[in-house]
């Protein structure tokens, strides 16, 4: 299990690599809002995810469309039957339009979560791929001092290798629960 600090330190070195990207990144764009909200979770000991916030759109896009429907069948009586009043008729379509604007923006957000989602996957498994590449040659260091290990840069690589395998593991973590929840 990591430590908050870690975790810091693991989001600091992400928050790094898509500052690096630069103004009007992708990438960048896609991870809007998502620092503040993995700081969050690190601070209050919460498991909060982009994901879950789609999740949580997904479920009030469909209470939505319900509710929508059930605005749709309202309508559909009041006008057969011609049995609601006027006031009531026009707060009914009050209510349908608000529920039509909601709807269209719960379903663009979940549409930005689904991005979102896409995106963090990319940029893990491209990290996950770096990571690997220096934990290689970390141990080709170490290899290459296998028998000198009091050497500083034995006890360097050996370092930077339990670092990068660290980094690694976490973010595969955090790669199966998105896989897991799409």
């Amino acid at each position: 299990m990591t430590t908050k600090e870690q975790e810091r330190k693991a989001l600091e070195k992400i928050r790094k690599i898509v500052d690096e990207l630069g103004e009007g990144s992708y990438i960048a764009t896609a991870f809007e809002g998502c620092f503040d909200l993995a700081e969050s979770n690190i601070e209050y000991d919460f498991g909060e995810s982009m994901k879950d916030r789609a999740d949580s759109w997904q479920k009030k896009a469909e209470e939505l469309a319900e509710e929508l429907e059930d605005v749709h069948r309202e309508l559909a009586q009041a006008d057969a039957a011609r049995q609601l009043s006027e006031k009531k008729l026009e707060a009914t379509e009050k209510s349908y339009d608000k529920l039509q604007y909601e709807l269209a923006k719960a379903r663009g957000e979940l549409q930005q979560a689904s991005e979102f989602v896409e995106n963090a996957k990319k940029v893990y498994a491209h990290r996950i791929e770096e990571l690997e590449r220096m934990m290689l040659s970390a141990a080709d260091t170490m290899e290459n001092y296998a028998d000198r290990p009091q050497d500083i840069a034995y006890g360097a690589a050996l370092k930077h290798y339990r670092t990068y395998r660290a980094e690694r593991d976490n973010l595969r973590a955090e790669l199966t629960k998105l896989d897991s929840k799409t």
